[in-house]
């Protein structure tokens, strides 16, 4: 995977809270593709705080979401390039983080399948005996730990809940990246495809006033 690092410049937008710094050190590009809708997300990004996760952003074309956990707030924004120079534009922003049809996770089974290669299987109660969530997880190796779900659609906690239990079967060294993700959300039949593109060194500041 592509390692490079980038500089960018970021326009803010007044808004009314207080302001905060946010700290970015990889963007993680990947693709996606919904089996059920038959819809596609190309050269989408992930942008992380790698020694950070109560934050993240995801941009998609041109514009994007940054998610704050520690204070339960979502900042949107648009995005636009100016000669070669990344703008970030804050628009607006919103408190509720918590999703309406949130799944039950409280027991997640992780097997490996072969090298760096890994079943996940999540359960509302250890009694249940039909998974409400599966996935199919390939890792690869990195210099940091950059384990993370960069699209899966359950909240902050269950992803936390996943990735401590996937590292859990690594024995101590998390120095890893998921390189592509099968998702089963059982409900309705929804499955997607998730794999990572490209690695890039960040070094980012924002801070949205």
């Amino acid at each position: 995977m592509k390692n490079k690092i980038i500089t960018v410049v970021v326009l803010f937008i007044g808004l009314s809270i207080h302001a905060q710094i946010y700290t970015f050190d990889y963007r993680i590009n990947f693709n996606s593709y919904n089996e059920n809708t038959k819809v596609s997300i190309n050269e989408s990004s992930y942008i992380i705080n790698s020694k950070n996760p109560s934050y993240e952003m995801h941009l998609f074309d041109k514009n994007g979401r940054l998610w704050d956990h520690e204070n339960n707030l979502l900042r949107i924004f648009n995005y636009n390039k100016v000669n070669n120079k990344s703008i970030y534009e804050f628009t607006s922003y919103q408190r509720k983080l918590i999703l309406d049809n949130e799944k039950v996770i409280n027991h997640i089974v992780v097997n490996e399948i072969n090298k760096n290669h890994y079943s996940i299987k999540c359960f509302p109660k250890k009694e249940n005996r039909n998974a409400n969530l599966e996935m199919i997880v390939k890792l690869k190796a990195t210099d940091e730990d950059l384990i993370r779900f960069y699209y899966l659609d359950v909240s902050y906690t269950i992803k936390n809940k996943l990735i401590e239990s996937l590292k859990e079967k690594l024995n101590g060294n998390y120095n890893y990246i998921i390189e592509s993700i099968s998702v089963n959300y059982k409900k309705n039949s929804s499955k997607s495809n998730s794999h990572v593109t490209g690695v890039e060194k960040l070094n980012l500041k924002i801070t949205p006033q």
